[in-house]
């Protein structure tokens, strides 16, 4: 399950002020609007990233474009990994063709004295409230640095996006305004005005999902960030994001984690 290795993480939309440290990585599938930007600081990585797997080496750089479908695999023992979610929309107006093109397909990059230097400033950043402003400007830099360097990109994985159409949008957003309560599919399809069988196929068309991995997928990662940037009780958590019982929640976290919610909490902090 990938347990044996140390990720660190910054999310700058959520403002963490530098980053966190967790102890080995989930398995399920996941995308977001945001570019991923992953270095491989110690051992190997496999990724799937739409199917097609991908295997990091120490020092190299790994840029998964916005909106694919990718999921840690396996990684070496003893692994340290280096994971940023990066903002990408406001530099994307900086030079929208030429942004557009180099982010286009997921990019594997050796390794680059400069990069490394640009990556640890945004690894390490500690602005808290202007940690995404600071950021944004980093991306920009390292976008900068990598347009004059293209010579530095050793693979290109094209993949399709995930389609965020208002139908998928909306979908995200009846699951994540009804976490705390029971989600059904005949709940989702009768505000959706479809059947319960088209409802379940377009979801697994859409997102690469089953309704209910969907559904805990969703909770399991609000759970994530609150175990991450608050100080709930585990109690409150669980029924925060829609378990009904600390068993289900303590159970589901730890088929995907590997570890309990109290385990992961106590597994962040800092190299």
């Amino acid at each position: 399950m990938g347990h044996s290795c140390k990720v660190l993480k910054m999310i700058a939309k959520e403002n963490v002020s530098g980053n966190v440290l967790l102890l080995g990585f989930d398995k399920f599938c996941h995308w977001h609007p945001e570019l991923e930007l992953i270095y491989m600081y110690k051992g190997s990585l496999t990724i799937d990233i739409s199917e097609t797997k991908v295997t990091l080496k120490e020092k190299e750089f790994l840029v998964i474009s916005s909106n694919i479908l990718h999921f840690f695999e396996e990684s070496s023992e003893g692994a340290v990994i280096y994971v940023a979610r990066l903002p990408i929309e406001n530099i994307r107006d900086m030079n929208k063709v030429e942004i557009e093109k180099l982010y286009e397909e997921s990019l594997v990059i050796s390794n680059d004295q400069t990069l490394r230097s640009i990556f640890n400033d945004i690894m390490f950043a500690n602005y808290k409230k202007y940690n995404e402003l600071y950021i944004t400007a980093k991306v920009a830099e390292f976008t900068i640095n990598l347009l004059g360097k293209q010579q530095l990109i050793v693979k290109r994985i094209r993949a399709d996006v995930v389609e965020e159409s208002d139908t998928t949008v909306e979908i995200r957003t009846f699951i994540e305004e009804s976490l705390k309560g029971k989600i059904t599919l005949s709940m989702l399809a009768e505000r959706l005005n479809m059947s319960k069988n088209y409802c379940s196929m377009f979801i697994k068309q859409k997102t690469g999902f089953k309704f209910l991995e969907y559904v805990n997928q969703v909770r399991l990662r609000e759970a994530e960030k609150y175990l991450r940037t608050t100080n709930m009780q585990i109690m409150e958590i669980c029924y925060a994001v829609g378990f009904d019982s600390i068993q289900s929640f303590n159970r589901n976290f730890k088929k995907v984690r590997g570890i309990t919610p109290t385990q992961y909490r106590k597994g962040i902090g800092k190299f």
